[in-house]
């Protein structure tokens, strides 16, 4: 019987077939980061109202994972913090299971005719690269 303990670095193994591992341990030969999808929507009185103009938009952002993606939200260049800007909201969305974040923009303002992107991330894992889309809202959109 073999017991392997430890492994160096560098060492080869050959005939292993090889499994991207978490931190948890658990196998991941099924990871995978597909494209984010992001859909746009606003309140109904835009219907009747400016488009835009002092109403509140929801860019939402659904993305399929395993494992489940971390998101973050970008104005422009800068991430989006909720505690630092009381005019969005993120949240995630009841009974989505952790694949879909929303940015509420309140009653838009000036500054928030910009480029916004979603970014995911399953942080590296299986050398999964980040991804992203993004989405220009002018006041024409």
């Amino acid at each position: 019987m073999l017991l392997l303990i430890g492994v160096l670095a560098g060492m080869r193994l050959h005939g292993i077939t090889r499994e991207c591992l978490m931190d948890q341990y658990i196998p991941l030969s099924g990871a995978y980061l597909d494209k984010p999808v992001l859909t746009v929507h606003q309140t109904v009185g835009d219907v009747r109202g400016n488009y835009y103009q002092e109403k509140t938009v929801f860019l939402r952002c659904t993305v399929n994972s395993n494992p489940p993606a971390r998101f973050i939200w970008k104005r422009g260049n800068r991430i989006i913090e909720q505690s630092k800007d009381n005019g969005v909201d993120i949240y995630e969305p009841l009974y989505t299971q952790g694949e879909t974040k929303v940015l509420k923009l309140k009653n838009l303002r000036p500054q928030d005719f910009a480029n916004y992107t979603c970014q995911v991330s399953v942080r590296n894992v299986c050398d999964i690269p980040d991804t992203s889309v993004t989405f220009r809202l002018t006041n024409t959109t």
